[in-house]
């Protein structure tokens, strides 16, 4: 199977089990009309894995984020 599409059954299945075929009620009191931002700091150094894993996430939540990467995987 293309890791495309474990990955993509992957989030799904992850999603799916956290939520449980029910809407997210935490992301309900957010308008949607708000943008947010985020950073990953760490302490020591670190090597970036599940990169595809990650945008798959993002995108199955919401299409239309937009997630920039300073770093690639490995």
């Amino acid at each position: 199977m293309e890791l495309s599409k474990v990955i993509k059954e992957s989030v799904s299945k992850a999603l799916y089990e956290d939520l449980q075929g029910q809407p997210d009620i935490t992301a309900m009191l957010i308008p949607e009309s708000r943008k947010a931002s985020a950073r990953v700091f760490t302490r020591e150094n670190m090597i970036l894995c599940g990169q595809q894993w990650v945008n798959e996430v993002f995108h199955q939540i919401d299409p239309d984020v937009k997630v920039d990467w300073n770093y690639k995987d490995g």
